[in-house]
């Protein structure tokens, strides 16, 4: 949706508006009121002109059409709606008052008052809006009182004056009710916004993240894989993906309870995560990560420390067959500069953790890229 209405749509006043945003009314009024008022005051000015209208009315037609151009050119370059509101009510509080004290209620020029309050109210907001319009209704039932007796020749009385001066009033009330309503309605509207996406992004973390280790899970490796591999492809780092598995899982679970086989996969998760750039959780006790660096040798000693780190816990593990304490297998696959794709270097690190189970488990076995 475009914050300015296009001069096609001023013109038929059909507005494409696919949601309600209290900022684009605002822009949108102060550009129609901007664009009726410019036509109004040019046909004004020639018909002043052409009458023979007193001097003052045609200077006041020029006063307002000259400013009204410059708010208006300034609110569809620079989209500054909040200065040119200021702005704009300046004028007319100015002009429309001005209007009454020189046309005496002349030619139905009073109406012109009316514009006001609703301008007023929607550009400024309803609370701005009302003080200025409470400002300007008494200003103009002062300036319209020195006239009871005197203007249109002296049917402007006691009760034309207090009929001008409810409706006013009353105008004000309507007017303030519905800006007043509206603006609370979309606060409430906004309030249910943030709750809502609140809620989707919680749901989407759900549906990428681990909620035992925090890690990410299988659904979000392919676009963190395939992000990475773009990066390295135009370097000289070299790009590492390994699987990780813990050595006799199954009978740690079985010998000590889940509770402490989840222990000991979030405490595997925290290490990988320090290790390695990605760190991913593909099921049950099987872990994956992403290594980049600019030497071979430094990703290889990377996963060492990572194999390392996790007998240095010093997990019991009693019935695991290679050794008292916790241990794992990883297979991984380097790469640098070479023509890959997602399925096979994965593919390949897979069967390199399978070697090193077959290996006797409890040792790291790293294929390279041709």
């Amino acid at each position: 949706m475009s914050i300015q209405p296009k001069l096609k749509e001023l013109i038929f006043a059909s507005y494409d508006t696919k949601e309600y945003d209290p900022i684009y009314t605002k822009v949108l009024i102060l550009n129609a009121f901007f664009f009726i008022t410019l036509l109004t005051t040019v046909i004004l000015l020639f018909v002043n002109i052409l009458l023979g209208a007193d001097i003052k009315f045609v200077i006041i037609d020029i006063s307002l059409f000259f400013p009204t151009l410059y708010m208006f050119v300034t609110l569809r370059k620079q989209y500054n709606y909040r200065q040119v509101a200021n702005f704009g009510n300046g004028l007319f509080f100015i002009v429309f008052l001005a209007i009454n004290f020189f046309a005496h209620g002349q030619d139905l020029s009073l109406i012109w008052s009316y514009f006001f309050i609703p301008f007023s109210l929607i550009t400024l907001g309803a609370r701005r809006g009302l003080y200025l319009s409470i400002v300007f209704i008494l200003l103009n039932l002062i300036i319209t009182y020195q006239g009871i007796n005197t203007w249109l020749d002296t049917s402007w009385n006691i009760p034309s004056y207090i009929r001008y001066a409810i409706s006013q009033f009353i105008m004000l009330y309507a007017i303030y009710t519905i800006a007043h309503n509206n603006e609370k309605t979309y606060e409430k509207i906004e309030e249910l916004r943030k709750k809502e996406k609140l809620k989707l992004q919680y749901f989407e973390e759900l549906s990428l993240i681990d909620p035992l280790t925090k890690l990410y899970n299988r659904r979000s490796l392919r676009e963190s894989f395939c992000g990475e591999l773009h990066k390295i492809y135009h370097t000289n780092e070299y790009f590492a993906y390994f699987v990780l598995d813990i050595d006799y899982f199954k009978d740690y679970n079985d010998t000590y309870g889940h509770q402490k086989g989840d222990e000991i996969l979030t405490k595997t998760a925290a290490l990988i995560k320090k290790n390695s750039k990605y760190a991913f959780r593909l099921g049950g006790d099987e872990f994956s990560g992403i290594i980049i660096d600019k030497e071979r040798e430094a990703i290889e000693n990377k996963l060492k420390k990572l194999q390392e780190s996790i007998y240095n816990m010093h997990i019991e593990n009693r019935n695991s067959p290679v050794s008292q304490y916790l241990t794992c297998s990883v297979g991984a696959y380097i790469l640098q500069k070479a023509e890959h794709n997602f399925n096979a270097i994965y593919e390949s690190a897979d069967k390199a953790l399978y070697k090193a189970k077959a290996r006797g488990r409890n040792q790291i076995v790293i294929y390279n890229a041709n």
